[in-house]
């Protein structure tokens, strides 16, 4: 019984699992499959958006849309007209095509939403970037320039964590964390 339980929910979840990995036409083309009684297709995991598009998407998803890891806190009509006015202050302010994210894995929003972008304007392995979005009415460039080739984000109760890996592709033990203080955002790093 409880094996099947899972299944159940895997298989609920499975349509919504990364708005990244839907189309940039229909925010979540999955969920409309899956109330047809089809099986969901998502695009390739290696398909990569920029953070524009990103906002797009969750922004013109379905209400009943299942959007973690990357709400962007977009679920009332407020938060989308927010999120929407937040991607045309990103488009004026930054080269949007010059950042991209490369997969679902590259944005965690357990509280404040953080995403790993590659800058395309530079060469590996230091061509990487963290932006927090902190609700959906603004964004901060907490670092740039970063090698995180070995390195995969994820969260422990609403702190995002940046944790590296080691050769063998497991988590070393060496993780950072971000932290709001007053009104500015921090990598907070052991020694």
């Amino acid at each position: 019984m409880l094996v099947l339980l899972f299944i159940i929910a895997l298989t609920a979840c499975e349509p919504n699992r990364a708005i990244l990995e839907s189309g940039p036409d229909n925010a979540n083309a999955a969920n409309a499959a899956n109330s047809a009684g089809a099986t969901p297709t998502p695009e390739p995991a290696s398909q990569k958006v920029t953070v524009a598009e990103l906002m797009q998407r969750v922004a013109a998803a379905p209400k009943d849309a299942f959007l973690f890891p990357c709400t962007l806190n977009a679920y009332s009509d407020a938060d989308r007209e927010s999120l929407k006015k937040l991607r045309q202050a990103w488009l004026g302010h930054e080269k949007d095509d010059h950042y991209n994210l490369s997969s679902a894995a590259s944005c965690v929003c357990p509280g404040i939403c953080l995403l790993k972008v590659e800058d395309t304007t530079k060469p590996p392995p230091s061509n990487s970037a963290l932006i927090v979005i902190d609700h959906p009415d603004k964004y901060t460039w907490l670092a740039r320039d970063l090698d995180l080739s070995h390195a995969e984000i994820g969260w422990a109760s609403t702190t995002p964590y940046i944790h590296y890996l080691g050769d063998d592709g497991k988590r070393n033990g060496k993780a950072c964390s971000v932290e709001k203080a007053a009104s500015a955002f921090a990598l907070r790093c052991p020694k």
